[in-house]
């Protein structure tokens, strides 16, 4: 499909697009047939701060403003994200109707481009294999995150259930890179050698919807990828009030969820190094899986978490790259390096609301709009001061994470581990125990701690 083609389409949806019958803070509503896609004159209406319903499929795209951040493109004739590529490190893809109709992978999902880094194969597919061990079991991780960030809007055929979803940033092309089967990670490797692939692909976005430990090989490829003007996104974690890495690394933008009345969701994390916040309760993806009979089965399923909330930010920095005419061109006026700093100022400055009440040193500066982001104006020269450039806690950045977790000891190590393993059920003193006393305490699962305790300590070498 060419870029006409895409943007006739894209223009067909917006036009075809039935308003809402009642307002957005109705319970019921009422969608055209080509779906929720928002008119040209689609207004949101401010009726207090429960206004979404979390059974409207797509109330994490109205929360954001994403409708009026497209009606502005549309104004111009562009496809939102259009001349964007984003990278994404995950589990790896499936050929879900939503990013493949017809078995075969859209224009704008650059399969080809992606590589294996776990099995060191060229083909980065979602490999479905169940997990015994440490993690959960995530199939259709990766693909659930393609579709919330690049799918475009409408029914897929093919698609068991109802409902119907739509990336933040359907013209945005995207790269996958398989850095695990689950996305909790103790092997840094394969998301290391991703870094460094996006970084000679020249990508516009790095997002990671995973975590691990601190690392400094990590943290190193990471500031290297922001040196080379690369935004990154990361999610914020579940593991409340522990925000793994690569989240916790300065420059990267780590993201919490909120839930339909901006209240932030159960057990995702808060703290000093969470930057803004998103929809991450009930969002709609692309859910695939394998039913009794060893088939595929492909269909949408609401997800929560941090892992859905922050496709909205790396979406939004797509919209935001794309509508000041590409990076390359942000480059060209600020410096190569000033991009992913520039893009945190105008995004922690402007582009979000705040609900009241709101904690702004736990839960970062707002929720983020992606309307209000696009119509800020840019300086007239790279700031001085970069408002909102949050600093994450500054023993991690004097220290450097390997003496981060000399100074803490193994034991800190092992207990993020176990809690990350159990969470939410193991206590939230835990985590704050492992952090400020290194101190493993008896428990049943003292076997299972020893286990972390010898990973850790392999992982922190």
């Amino acid at each position: 499909m060419n870029g006409e083609n895409v943007l006739a389409n894209f223009i067909v949806h917006v036009k075809s697009t039935v308003l809402c019958i009642s307002t957005a803070c109705s319970k019921s509503v009422a969608f055209g047939a080509l779906g929720a896609f928002a008119a040209l004159s689609y207004q949101s209406t401010a009726c207090g701060q429960d206004v979404f319903n979390s059974k409207d499929p797509e109330w994490g795209l109205r929360a954001v403003h994403a409708f009026e951040a497209w009606n502005l493109f549309s104004s111009r004739n562009l496809v939102p994200g259009a001349g964007t590529t984003i990278a994404l490190l995950d589990n790896g893809l499936l050929p879900h109707p939503k990013i493949a109709p017809n078995g075969k992978f859209l224009p704008n999902v650059l399969f080809e481009r992606g590589f294996d880094f776990e099995n060191h194969h060229p083909e980065p597919y979602d490999l479905l294999i169940p997990t015994f061990g440490f993690g959960t079991p995530t199939p259709g991780h990766g693909t659930a995150l393609a579709g919330l960030l690049i799918s475009p809007h409408g029914r897929a055929p093919g698609v068991h259930g109802d409902g119907q979803t739509s990336g933040v940033a359907p013209g945005a092309s995207l790269i996958p890179y398989r850095v695990t089967q689950v996305p909790v990670i103790l092997n840094v490797e394969p998301v290391i050698e991703a870094i460094n692939r996006a970084i000679e692909e020249d990508v516009d976005i790095i997002h990671m919807s995973f975590g691990t430990l601190p690392h400094q090989r990590l943290y190193d490829v990471v500031h290297h990828a922001l040196k080379r003007g690369i935004i990154l996104v990361a999610s914020g974690g579940q593991v409340n009030p522990i925000v793994p890495s690569p989240a916790d690394i300065p420059g990267v933008i780590a993201v919490t969820g909120v839930q339909p009345d901006f209240s932030i969701v159960p057990n995702n994390a808060t703290g000093s190094a969470i930057s803004i916040a998103a929809p991450g309760k009930d969002i709609l993806y692309p859910a695939s899986s394998r039913n009794q009979d060893g088939e595929m089965d492909y269909s949408y399923y609401p997800g929560t978490g941090t892992s859905f909330a922050s496709p909205f930010v790396s979406g939004a920095a797509s919209l935001w790259l794309s509508w000041h005419g590409g990076r390359q061109k942000l480059i060209e006026k600020y410096g190569r390096e000033n991009v992913p700093k520039l893009f945190q100022h105008m995004l922690l400055k402007y582009g979000y609301d705040r609900p009241l009440p709101w904690n702004y040193s736990h839960y970062g500066v707002g929720v983020i709009n992606i309307e209000k982001l696009l119509k800020a104006p840019l300086p007239a020269i790279m700031p001085t001061y970069i408002g909102g450039y949050r600093s994450k806690p500054s023993e991690i950045v004097g220290m450097g994470y390997q003496g981060w977790f000399k100074n803490l000891g193994v034991p800190a190590a092992a207990l993020f581990c176990y809690r990350m393993r159990y969470s939410p059920t193991a206590p939230r003193e835990l985590g704050q125990a492992a952090f400020s006393m290194g101190y493993i305490p008896e428990t049943p699962d003292n076997v299972y701690i020893e286990d972390l305790k010898k990973q850790s300590e392999f992982f922190c070498h």
